[in-house]
């Protein structure tokens, strides 16, 4: 049988997860669950516990390892559904994140409130449970009573369950039984077969009582009330003279709270947006609120001339929950409800020693995006996990583009720059001799080299923030600094129209020698003083890149485009005699490398050029045919 759990000691944390991940890889591979159970201090300051199973495991691409947990307490039986939940370990076993169903409703999370981690099978779960006989029968609903109160329970069927103070009696079967306390109370969470109706008598003064009839759920506080019903319909209180508060779930908020004082019985009815209390008896001195997420707001309520009230719930503003998954990361003053009204805001980033924030994913996307906007009008809970990339331990550092550098007597060149690590600046820049060189430089790793005017080596330092440090030799000398090498060129395809500036790279890079460009070919591709190419016609032509006895050949391809359709300036043209009319021509695609030709069906009428002037000779009729590659146009031509 698997076994094994810790106390809160972190020194044993490591291990525990370590062995807990490989008992999880086991049981999925052998299809064999097991139960997770932990200890922590409730919000009564006393030891509380729960215990779930472990489903499945998962190994997440950026190494943290993901237990699947079903937590019973989730199920609903009516869509025959249940919550699973993720038990997060990080990539080094360090820490760990989990929030179950109790957990996810008190607000909190278990690796924040454990003091105790446990793992065994599943046949010891309920071994420690003496009170009442636990049945293998799947979930239907939940009970919750007042724990250590008299009561009676009473179902539709006549079955019952009751508490004297000391024992347990009754035939009522029960599937699951448990303890779980708020910040005043604790209650008897009790899970037995689903009925049209239950009934709470015999109670001890001020036991409190809650459970799911139907599709609504109940928590019901009455002092003196002899008989509680909860009914698919609502609830029935009846007694002489009593206090009834009541809490009822909603879908406008986390619950609505009624209060009355009761002479007699009172039913209380929720249809959708509006709550009915009816009483034939004495019924006074009625307060409605609702609460979400912490805020209370008054609800109003109406008596009608019968005396029963209308309680009207459509105005209440819904709020919605955000849930962070950080994942070892700290955040601080970040929105964790809003509403439909609340303005557009921002989601804050958490931070993580020894890590960078690479986004948030969840309800955006499984893209993690470092800016999430929640915009005015969204509704729904959302949630959000912190997703981090290590920091790799390095020391900082920076370098030159050159080891070293010749220059000419007063020669200056920026062509030095220093790389520097992302978030470093340079703290300062030094000659070793400024009488040979200066230097000017600028926190973002540019600078100015000066020559003066006398021979010889200096060594420029620089020194960053971060304590990087790099040097770069300076040698001045008389004559002009020729270039032994050049290179950063490459054979290139351009269409026809289209530019392209080369970028050669000189060695040295301080080189005085002059830059040359020239083409083989000008009518195919041409090419400027400063080494700008244009592709003129199809065809191949050779880039000669010459400094000083250095050069470099290129070739520079025009591929041939065919034309697919011509557009020209107009298709008829009204002359008179010796007038005349150019026509202008578009092809597509502009890039095209067919020749253009104007051909005119008889010359006596109008002649055309090569560039598609039109003349018109003498009064009559005739068309001006513009071709390109296989496509054609033709224009009528009219003198009249």
């Amino acid at each position: 049988m698997i076994g094994s759990n810790i106390e809160k000691n972190k020194d044993n944390l490591k291990s525990f997860l370590q062995s807990f991940i490989e008992e999880a890889k086991r049981g999925q591979r052998e299809r064999k669950p097991f139960a997770l159970g932990y200890s922590y201090i409730g919000h009564n300051g006393k030891e509380s516990g729960h215990s779930v199973v472990v489903c499945g495991y998962h190994r997440k691409s950026s190494g943290q390892h993901e237990i699947l947990i079903y937590d019973e307490n989730s199920y609903i039986s009516e869509d025959k559904k249940a919550k699973f939940y993720t038990f997060t370990i990080s990539e080094d076993c360090s820490e760990f994140y989990y929030k179950d169903d109790n957990a996810n409703y008190w607000k909190y999370t278990i690796e924040d409130q454990w003091t105790r981690l446990s793992y065994y099978g599943l046949d010891t779960l309920y071994n420690n449970d003496k009170m009442l006989k636990i049945y293998s029968k799947p979930v239907t609903t939940n009970i919750k009573v007042s724990y250590g109160k008299k009561f009676r329970l009473e179902n539709a069927k006549g079955e019952w369950l009751a508490f004297d103070g000391k024992n347990y009696t009754g035939n009522m079967k029960v599937y699951d039984c448990y303890t779980s306390g708020t910040y005043f109370k604790d209650f008897w969470n009790i899970t037995v077969d689903k009925t049209s109706k239950f009934t709470l008598k015999d109670t001890e003064k001020e036991c409190e009582f809650a459970g799911v009839v139907g599709n609504q759920g109940y928590y019901v506080v009455s002092r003196g009330a002899e008989k509680i019903d909860l009914e698919p319909s609502g609830v029935i209180t009846s007694g002489n003279s009593y206090k009834l508060d009541i809490a009822i779930q909603s879908s406008k908020c986390d619950y609505i709270q009624i209060q009355s004082e009761v002479k007699g019985s009172v039913k209380i009815v929720q249809n959708k947006d509006d709550i009915a209390i009816s009483s034939k008896d004495d019924c006074k001195n009625i307060k409605v609120y609702s609460y979400d997420y912490g805020e209370k707001q008054e609800v109003k309520s109406n008596k009608n001339n019968s005396g029963n009230v209308k309680i009207d719930t459509s105005k209440i503003v819904k709020h919605y929950s955000i849930e962070y998954k950080l994942n070892g990361g700290n955040i601080s003053n970040n929105v964790f409800n809003y509403t439909k009204n609340t303005e557009t805001f921002t989601l804050k980033n958490p931070t993580k020693s020894g890590y960078i924030f690479t986004g948030w994913t969840g309800s955006n996307g499984d893209t993690p995006q470092t800016t999430v906007t929640i915009k005015k009008g969204t509704t729904g809970n959302l949630s959000y996990t912190a997703n981090w990339e290590k920091l790799k331990s390095s020391k900082p550092t920076v370098t030159f583009n050159a080891k070293s550098i010749p220059l000419k007597l007063k020669q200056s060149t920026t062509a030095i720059k220093a790389t520097l690590q992302k978030g470093d600046t340079v703290k300062s820049w030094k000659s070793s001799n400024t009488k040979i060189v200066k230097v000017t430089g600028k926190s973002n790793g540019t600078c100015k080299l000066t020559a003066g005017s006398k021979t010889g080596k200096a060594t420029i330092t620089i020194i960053t923030k971060k304590g990087a440090k790099a040097t770069l030799i300076v040698t001045v000398q008389k004559d002009t600094v020729k270039t032994t090498k050049i290179s950063g060129l490459k054979n290139i395809k351009l269409e026809k129209g289209k530019t392209y500036t080369l970028k050669p790279i000189l060695t040295p890079l301080t080189s005085g020698e002059k830059l040359t460009y020239k083409s083989s070919k000008s009518t195919v591709v041409s090419v400027t003083s400063k080494g700008k190419l244009t592709a003129k016609a199809a065809g191949t032509a050779t880039i000669t890149v010459k400094s000083g006895k250095k050069s470099v050949k290129i070739k520079v391809t025009v591929p041939k485009v065919a034309t697919k359709s011509i557009k020209v300036s107009t298709n008829s043209v009204n002359l008179k005699k010796n007038k005349t009319y150019t026509l202008k021509v578009t092809l597509n695609p502009t890039s095209s490398t067919d020749k253009v030709t104007f051909t005119s069906a008889n010359k006596k009428i109008a002649t055309v050029t090569s560039s598609g002037k039109i003349t018109a000779k003498k009064k009559g009729k005739t068309t001006i045919t513009v071709k390109s590659g296989k496509k054609s146009v033709k224009v009528k031509v009219t003198v009249k």
